[in-house]
């Protein structure tokens, strides 16, 4: 049996590779695993994530994966993986880097019903501090990493 092997780099996006982590966002937010109706309009996601600073895990010259944070708060509004390349190290690698560069404790809300997400980020560390719910009625957990 032969494995291949793969460079994985981790780098801040350029603006021009925004639409590129909106599809990304698209083809991987599904409504199994969030009750959160998904943004369909590039300009809606575009507002969004206008504060945020985004990361991307490309393999060769592909986006494969992207991490958006909110810099004053160090919370991460988004962690997306494409489906082929999920379980292959980039979260945790996405995960790794903004440890590097944002303040501690960094902070994210998971919506309750995405249990493999969650348990994801229960085997990289983050624990339990609050949950709550949206008004309509999207039940979530918000889950810290303290790394000092």
């Amino acid at each position: 049996m032969r494995r291949l092997f793969y460079v994985m780099v981790i780098r801040k996006y350029n603006e021009t590779e925004l639409e590129t982590v909106f599809t990304i966002y698209q083809q991987t937010h599904c409504a199994e695993y969030f009750k959160e109706v998904q943004i369909a309009d590039f300009q809606i996601f575009e507002g969004i994530v206008q504060d945020e600073e985004i990361h991307v895990a490309l393999i060769g010259d592909q986006i494969i994966a992207f991490i958006s944070v909110y810099p004053p708060q160090s919370f991460v509004h988004y962690l997306y993986v494409l489906p082929d390349f999920q379980k292959r190290g980039a979260g945790r690698a996405l995960l790794q880097h903004i440890r590097n560069i944002y303040d501690s404790p960094l902070s994210l809300k998971c919506e309750r019903i995405n249990k493999p997400a969650i348990k994801f980020y229960e085997e990289m560390g983050w624990k339990l501090f609050d949950k709550g719910s949206e008004n309509d009625g999207t039940e979530y957990i918000l889950l810290t990493l303290d790394f000092e």
